[in-house]
């Protein structure tokens, strides 16, 4: 349904295109997964053009596993790293997943049911305009290994952003990517 229409291939500068991307609100949802029911909704993009290479995470006992209750996202910014608003309790300790440098967030395998139970990042190589799919690596698994399993992203897209719902416990129950249209002319 994006095909053609969200960017696998940069015009410029990726900062600058980002940036003005999210600022012109060229940004749609790419992907989500998990409880959708949920009125309590959260999106978030980088506002000064950031590519998302990873994600602090708050993880809560589920019986006798960890799950995820809160994801904090990462991006990379013409600045430097920079983390985003925290959607879910923040945690006393969290956990982080995150590219090593030179790679960003192309996807990811993911484990969902009522709740978020645990995930995996694939990153893909960032070459000066394009991502480089066939140069990839994932991160270690974070929560448990219950749900159903799923995916995100994997299509090339730079991801600028994530989204999803929120459950009463205000606990993360879905989770979603966000990527970047073409300029509109």
């Amino acid at each position: 349904k994006l095909a053609g229409k969200a960017v696998t291939v940069l015009p410029g500068e990726m900062f600058a295109f980002l940036e003005s991307a999210v600022k012109e609100k060229r940004t749609v949802d790419a992907d989500i997964v998990g409880f959708q029911l949920s009125k309590n909704v959260y999106r978030e993009t980088a506002e000064k053009g950031g590519v998302l290479i990873g994600f602090n995470v708050g993880l809560k006992k589920f019986f006798n596993k960890d799950i995820i209750a809160a994801v904090q996202p990462i991006y990379l910014t013409r600045e430097g790293e920079v983390t985003g608003q925290w959607h879910g309790p923040k945690p006393a300790s969290a956990t982080t997943a995150k590219a090593k440098a030179g790679y960003v967030v192309g996807g990811i395998k993911i484990r969902t049911g009522l709740g978020i139970d645990g995930f995996s990042l694939n990153y893909v190589k960032l070459d000066k305009d394009r991502l480089q799919v066939k140069d990839t690596y994932s991160s270690e698994w974070v929560g448990s290994d219950g749900g159903h399993p799923g995916a995100l992203g994997g299509q090339g897209y730079f991801f600028v952003g994530t989204h999803g719902h929120l459950n009463n416990q205000g606990e993360c129950c879905s989770l979603g990517l966000i990527t970047v249209l073409q300029s509109k002319e």
